[in-house]
């Protein structure tokens, strides 16, 4: 068993101890990105072609439209309903679009997140969330794969994934990635924070995609 294989198997047994919970009771943060899209195809092959947990995303209304097309495109693929929560209300998006404010947005954004996922925890009766943060998203703020949060058990099954472990994996499985990674974009998809100079991204990009196909041809993964 290689490194990447190890630690599949112990997101698997992580996912597996949120399963203990009920299948009913467990729901998957989806954000369209690269981690959080692994961890659905991990489960996705794990459960045999299928997502048994109900799988959320959080629109903020301000998404690239690329990404959008993603968000669908993917559930239409590995055939799972996504249940869109609106995380900005349309004074929300006047307000932003008057001030360009880009902290407002923010802080918008954030404060709704928890809102609707504090109520959806208590209206649905959720038991534990499957999120696809790493360590490296927390720094050293969290040293753990599972912490007691808002009623629920948030689990964290690929918090030991690097950033390599995660590329290595969707080309391994060649998983369709978002196009916002090709145009050189790491992280957001939405448009106020979308940084306007992108060129060594872009490369940094193309030199990880081929790095990474180099070790999987070489088989040094």
């Amino acid at each position: 068993m290689n490194s990447l294989d190890s630690k599949i198997f112990i997101a698997q047994t992580y996912i597996g101890l949120a399963e203990k919970k009920g299948r009913k009771s467990v729901h998957i943060a989806w954000s369209g990105g690269k981690d959080s899209t692994v961890l659905l195809h991990i489960i996705y092959q794990m459960y045999g072609n299928k997502i048994p947990f109900a799988v959320d995303f959080g629109e903020s209304r301000l998404e690239i439209p690329s990404h959008t097309s993603y968000i669908i495109s993917i559930s239409k693929l590995w055939k799972f309903n996504v249940h869109i929560n609106s995380l900005l209300t349309k004074n929300d998006l006047k307000a932003f679009q008057t001030s360009r404010d880009k902290y407002f947005i923010k802080e918008a954004l954030q404060n709704s997140f928890e809102k609707i996922l504090q109520r959806q925890i208590i209206k649905e009766n959720i038991k534990a969330i499957l999120w696809g943060t790493r360590i490296q998203d927390f720094g050293n703020n969290q040293d753990s794969f599972m912490i007691k949060k808002n009623g629920a058990l948030y689990i964290y099954p690929l918090f030991h994934f690097t950033e390599l472990d995660i590329w290595t994996y969707i080309y391994l499985h060649k998983i369709p990635i978002n196009s916002i990674y090709e145009k050189g974009f790491r992280n957001s998809n939405i448009q106020p924070f979308l940084p306007k100079e992108i060129t060594f991204q872009r490369i940094w990009f193309i030199f990880v995609r081929w790095y990474i196909k180099i070790r999987i041809k070489l088989r040094f993964i």
